[in-house]
């Protein structure tokens, strides 16, 4: 353990190094240096010998380049191990050694001082937008709560083991005091830091770290080799100028990367290197969403099988991309293929890689498909397809025999953590060559956001689409910085919905939600209430994120205002009735309505999935629910549970960003009989009337329990309807005012009119509907029709005006 140790800096490789390092700034080194060319330089000036003072110059030479490959690679190589030893200052890297080289005690805040100094440690700091001075001074005035810095060493040494470092750094030895104490834990809340913030954003810095050496590293004996590799390639594999002439050589794109690559969908890789490794039948057909990385995946398949052949001394495989358009347009894109693929046969090995598969079948030459699959099974030549799912299901598979000889894999989303990743490497690119820089908090808001909003196509695409779109507009508006706001503002936009920081205004407005939805829909304050609850929890997170945001089932007889709720809903909280997908589930009451509705086989893209990819920010209203047949139902139940849904074809579809309400006129007959008997506990009439739905066998109990809330919409009282009238009128005198300029008012007791002659206790506001066409708006007609009212005139309806 660290604590039971000696801490002696003198005696690591890295001080040594520093010692060797200043040694050219000393006056010994240089009087040793004048020793040496004395006798050399006396002999020349003398003899007029100017060989000895050469000699001597490069026996200097060649020994300071000794002195300084060991200083590098093997005092300051973190990578080195050292030799075991009680000393725990051993553990530390060169970096943190120089900037405590000089240091004449041992305590926390020299450990943290230290930490602060290095690139590393600023790196960090920087990701959380702490200033390096705000952090010792909170830990200098918080002194007496400090631990010893062999306890933060040992906690420094644990990261490091996690983070897979060979030696502590000032990362990690930060890290180390950021996750303890009170001081550090509160400056972490302050800036909306989590603990497992703070480990991505050590695994953020690590592959940061990666690419500065990767780029320190590189050998200028590596960039001759890169630039020599396809001239020697031509000399041991022959000319395939054809081959060349349609197809990008991937393989030189491997040779030529100085830059880390980024290794995700791992399994896929795996099987991808094995089929390629066979000897007949080596063919795989990778399928995958836009965005899912077709192109990415092949890209390290053809590094890796470098890798494997240059470490085993095994000839070479070129990795060819195809260039479809380019064939297609030739005149004789038959010939031109059969010459280029019989030349590759005879060349060596080959793997032709066709991105998008489907255009080359759909083209319509049947003989490029003919040539393909003559080279299908040739032992040195392997065939790489990129396609769709869709268009796998539509186009490929239509053509067995043509289909049968892939294996084929599908790519599934990759996981956060490797989706990051590819995003990491993303932002390193554009910070090197456009100067720019993304906070932590950007980049996992894009991740985050891009999961939840954005519908179509699949990541990690849509997440580095994010971020490009995010850079565009930080560099539109001149700025070097692209924060959480900005990848916000670009989801917004994207995703057709205000996804940015809850505002002042936006809290109002939640708090007075409740209100607003009662004077929209009158005599439901229960299901209001619940509704609102729902919407206050999505719009601050404070919900399960692997279901929909609200999932509600409203019982209740026709015409109570279940679907004016929903609109009102959809308005209230998604910004307008756009986002609401309505569906009448009487028109799918067949069994083939399940495929139409979601999605089937044969690449068929179901409606509401469609409808939910394109807009995933939606609230779904299923109108009389019942009416549906059991399977559409049946596959509900995977959408009300996990909030998704993957069709025959494998496409998944994310409904966690949607708010579904099923309406259902179901025991309507029920609430009547019940109503008559004055049942009055609303909890118990509502368990009742679901215990009596199941015992119909309208819905199963499992659907049933599915939802959030299954809400019981009251039959409206006269006084409701009162106010339901009320509403109808201000509809038509708005519309009236809006569109002709003209103000209608009424006289007393028309309200109370309409009621009298609209209320029904079985029909609701559907009949108090009918009225107010039948009795208000044809009067005002009629008015139009026979007197000359223009724009600022006042249209006034009496009592006595109303006809039966």
């Amino acid at each position: 353990m660290v604590n039971e140790r000696v801490f002696f800096l003198p005696a690591t490789r890295a001080y040594a190094g520093i010692l060797l390092d200043r040694f050219p700034r000393t006056a010994s080194f240089w009087v040793v240096i004048i020793l040496l060319l004395a006798s050399p330089a006396y002999d020349a000036i003398v003899h007029d010998h100017a060989w000895p003072i050469f000699l001597a110059l490069a026996i200097i030479g060649f020994a300071v380049h000794i002195g300084m490959t060991f200083h590098r690679e093997v005092l300051c190589n973190d990578k080195r191990s050292e030799l075991a030893s009680r000393n725990s200052a051993r553990l530390l890297s060169a970096a943190m050694v120089r900037v405590l080289y000089g240091e004449t005690q041992w305590d926390a805040l020299t450990l943290l001082r230290a930490a602060l100094r290095t690139p590393r440690g600023r790196f960090v700091l920087q990701e959380i937008n702490l200033a390096p001075e705000a952090v010792l001074q909170a830990a200098e005035k918080a002194s007496g709560e400090l631990r010893s810095a062999d306890e933060y060493l040992e906690a420094a040494d644990t990261l490091r083991a996690e983070l897979g470092e060979p030696r502590i750094d000032g990362n990690t030895v930060l890290a180390s005091f950021l996750g303890t104490g009170t001081v550090f834990i509160g400056m972490l809340h302050e800036h909306d830091v989590s603990e497992e913030d703070l480990r991505q954003i050590l695994r953020w810095e690590k592959r940061h770290e990666e690419w500065r050496n990767a780029r320190q590293d590189s050998h200028p004996g590596d960039h001759l080799l890169r630039f020599i590799a396809p001239f020697g390639r031509g000399w041991v594999m022959g000319y395939t100028n054809a081959l060349d002439s349609i197809t990008t050589d991937l393989s030189d794109g491997v040779n030529r990367s100085t830059e880390p690559w980024t290794m995700i969908q791992q399994p896929a890789i795996d099987t991808v290197f094995h089929v390629l490794s066979r000897r007949r039948g080596s063919n795989v057909l990778i399928l995958g969403r836009a965005g899912a990385g077709k192109r990415t995946l092949v890209k390290n398949v053809a590094m890796l099988l470098r890798q494997h052949e240059r470490e085993r001394s095994l000839p070479y495989t070129r990795v060819v991309l195809l260039h479809t358009e380019a064939l297609l347009a030739h005149l004789q894109a038959e010939q031109l293929l059969l010459e280029a693929l019989a030349m590759a046969q005879r060349s060596g090995r080959f793997v032709l890689v066709i991105d998008n598969l489907a255009t080359l079948i759909r083209s319509g030459r049947g003989n490029l498909l003919a040539v393909l699959t003559r080279f299908l099974q040739a032992s040195n030549l392997s065939l790489i397809g990129l396609a769709d799912v869709a268009d796998y299901h539509t186009v490929i598979k239509t053509d067995a025999g043509f289909d049968a000889q892939f294996q084929k894999i599908f790519l599934q989303d990759p996981a956060d953590e490797e989706i990051m990743l590819v995003l990491m490497d993303a932002v390193f690119i554009r910070e090197r060559k456009q100067h720019l820089h993304l906070t932590y908090k950007a980049l996992r808001s894009i991740v985050e956001l891009s999961k939840r909003y954005i519908g179509r196509g699949a990541f990690p695409g849509k997440a580095v689409q994010v971020l490009e779109d995010a850079i565009l507009e930080a560099e539109r508006r001149g700025d070097r910085t692209i924060t959480e706001d900005d990848v916000r503002a670009m989801v917004s936009l994207q995703a057709r919905i205000d996804v940015r920081k809850l505002s002042e205004s936006e809290r109002e407005k939640l708090l007075g939600l409740e209100e607003a939805l009662k004077r929209q829909v009158v005599g439901q304050d229960q299901a209001i209430r619940a509704l609102v609850g729902t919407l206050k929890r999505a719009r601050l997170d404070v919900r399960s994120s692997r279901k929909p945001i609200g999932t509600f089932l409203f019982l209740g007889p026709t015409g109570v205002g279940k679907t004016h709720t929903a609109k009102a809903l959809a308005a209230s909280f998604f910004g307008s009735t756009e986002h609401l997908i309505r569906l009448d589930m009487n028109e799918f009451s067949t069994e083939r309505s399940v495929d139409q509705l979601l999605g089937g086989g044969s690449g068929m893209e179901g409606y509401l999935a469609k409808k939910v990819q394109d807009q995933p920010f939606s609230l779904i209203l299923l109108d009389e629910i019942e009416k549906a047949h059991p399977r559409v139902l049946n596959t509900f139940l995977q959408v009300l549970d996990e909030g998704m849904l993957t069709d025959h074809a494998g496409i998944q579809t994310d409904f966690r960003n949607t708010i579904i309400i099923a309406t259902s006129n179901a025991g309507a007959l029920f609430l009547r009989d019940i109503r008559s008997a004055q049942t009055e506990n609303r909890t118990n009439l509502k368990h009742a009337l679901i215990d009596a739905i199941i015992r119909e066998r309208t819905f199963t109990p499992e659907f049933v329990n599915r939802f959030d809330e299954v809400i019981l919409y009251q039959p409206l009282s006269l006084e409701h309807a009162a106010q339901v009238a009320g509403l109808m009128i201000d509809e038509v005198t708005s519309d009236l005012y809006h569109k002709r300029g003209i103000t209608l008012q009424l006289d007393a007791g028309v309200t109370e009119e309409i009621v009298k002659r609209g209320y029904s206790a079985e029909f609701g506001a559907r009949e108090l509907r009918r009225t107010v066409t039948d009795v208000v708006e044809n009067h005002i007609a009629d008015v139009l029709l026979r007197q000359n009212l223009k724009r600022g005139d006042k249209l006034l309806i009496k009592r006595e005006d109303l006809r039966m």
